[in-house]
């Protein structure tokens, strides 16, 4: 059940970051200068979190529980789930279309999480 559920959590993000969309590239500057500025990570995003609250709250706590909790047998699989969150997320929170958006995601992952971590024990 729990391998089920964290694909289906899995592919619910990727499904709300898929749909965020792209936006085309500005025109370039008037006056023929073809340099680009860089824009900076938000400080969160190079420090290991995601910068948005409810993410980093989902991050934290699934990690304390699978370090914790899950047996060792199924840590492995929680662990590669988390880290493929935490991937995702972060490219997700550089990106504002889809950084307004994420917030949400991580609530609901949030909530599908502590139901189905429950069964190791968890307390969110």
């Amino acid at each position: 059940m729990n391998r089920h559920l964290t694909s289906l959590i899995v592919l619910a993000c990727a499904a709300t970051f898929a749909c965020g969309g792209e936006k085309p590239a500005p025109p370039p500057p008037a006056g023929g200068s073809t340099t680009t500025a860089t824009v900076a990570p938000p400080a969160a995003v190079t420090t290991g979190q995601i910068g948005i609250a409810e993410c980093d709250e989902y991050l934290t706590k699934y990690e304390a529980c699978v370090r914790s909790k899950v047996p060792a047998a199924q840590k492995a699989q929680l662990e590669q789930a988390l880290e493929q969150y935490r991937t995702a997320w972060r490219s997700a929170a550089v990106n504002p279309q889809a950084r307004a958006s994420l917030a949400t995601t991580c609530q609901q992952a949030l909530t599908t999480a502590r139901m189905a971590m429950g069964a190791y024990g968890c307390q969110w």
